[in-house]
């Protein structure tokens, strides 16, 4: 199967998982229908820059390059440092036991990219930080999708997934009433006995399609709470939406 430029080290290393951390280049030469030679050859670039590293029973395991670049992420991303910022606050001021996730569109999944607990949060939400998740479940999710423009996101749902005519519409006239009211609340629709509580972050300038929501436990919250939980994620959407402007704001020129 002939693979060009990157996207041959991406299949490479998407092979690497919690399931199977190491791998041998025969066993990645079959999962990849690839010839052994070909594949010991990408093996050895990825090593040469240290994306993986070998162990001493002729197997391969995810480097430390990975470590390197999280840093950087950690230090450079916007919603990453934004994160830092206000997440901590924001479970502090919603009186809840929560979670609170910031998460973004990756690709056609959503990825939660920073997050905040309160210390007394039983449930375990299943938006892990770095773990891709359903693009069209949750109010994280959805409130995400409410931002893209309408016939883009039409296309995008047609490619990116199983929703086809009237399950479509339905989803897409979901979407747009989120859109006007501004928020999403979902009801265990990602982890049993949870309720997600979305508003829709967005940056055009930065190119960011994203989402604070709060997840709480569904006995552990009444409709009241919801709306006021619901107006602090507002609030808390334009305080970043503030600091991102601040921080990546391009330098006056003279």
């Amino acid at each position: 199967m002939a693979t060009k430029g990157g996207s041959r080290y991406k299949r490479i290393l998407d092979q690497f998982t919690e399931d199977r951390p190491a791998w041998t280049v025969a066993d990645l030469a079959v999962q990849l229908e690839t010839a052994s030679s070909t594949v010991y050859k990408w093996v050895g670039e990825l090593v040469a820059l240290g994306f993986l590293e070998a162990t001493l029973d002729a197997q391969y395991r995810l480097g430390p390059a990975f470590l390197e670049f999280e840093r950087r992420l950690r230090r450079t991303d916007p919603l990453l440092r934004a994160g830092e910022v206000f997440l901590t606050e924001l479970v502090e001021k919603s009186g809840l036991e929560c979670t609170a996730i910031l998460a973004r569109l990756y690709g056609n999944k959503v990825m939660c990219v920073a997050d905040a607990h309160s210390a007394n949060m039983e449930l375990t939400s299943s938006f892990e930080r770095g773990l891709p998740m359903p693009l069209t479940r949750s109010a994280t999710s959805r409130a995400i999708l409410s931002v893209i423009e309408s016939r883009r996101l039409k296309r995008f749902l047609q490619r990116e997934t199983e929703l086809k005519g009237p399950s479509l519409s339905r989803f897409l006239e979901d979407v747009f009433a989120a859109r006007k009211q501004g928020y999403w609340i979902s009801r265990g629709e990602v982890d049993q006995g949870a309720i997600g509580i979305a508003v829709p972050l967005f940056d055009r300038q930065l190119g960011l399609e994203a989402s604070l929501s709060l997840v709480v436990k569904t006995d552990n919250v009444t409709e009241e709470e919801l709306g006021r939980v619901t107006a602090l994620l507002t609030q808390t959407v334009e305080r970043i939406q503030a600091f991102l402007a601040q921080q990546y704001k391009e330098p006056e020129t003279t």
